[in-house]
């Protein structure tokens, strides 16, 4: 196991909170999309 650095954590921790970022976007784009049909 190699041992983090606080830098690791802190990118790791931003890493995953871009990935729900993304996750929150693409949700949304959807819901435009959906919206977008409906027009």
């Amino acid at each position: 196991m190699i041992a983090l650095t606080p830098l690791d954590c802190t990118s790791e921790a931003a890493r995953q909170r871009l990935h729900e970022l993304r996750e929150t976007g693409e949700a949304k784009s959807e819901q435009v999309g959906a919206r977008a049909v409906v027009w």
